[in-house]
């Protein structure tokens, strides 16, 4: 059984996004429809993390 939490649509701010356990939690979110802000120290990372979202989304 799969816990519905109806999240489509709303907006999620995601610390620690570029590794671990915040960029698994982005990755989720995103998947349920959520819109998700990463914030991260790593710029290079994050520019990553953009063509990753973007190309995911597009499959």
């Amino acid at each position: 059984m799969g816990l519905e939490l109806n999240l489509t649509g709303k907006t999620a701010i995601v610390t620690g996004g570029c590794a671990g356990i915040g960029l698994a939690v982005a990755k989720a979110l995103y998947g349920e429809g959520v819109n998700v802000v990463i914030a991260a120290r790593n710029e290079e990372k994050l520019k990553k993390l953009h063509f990753w979202f973007y190309f995911w989304f597009l499959i």
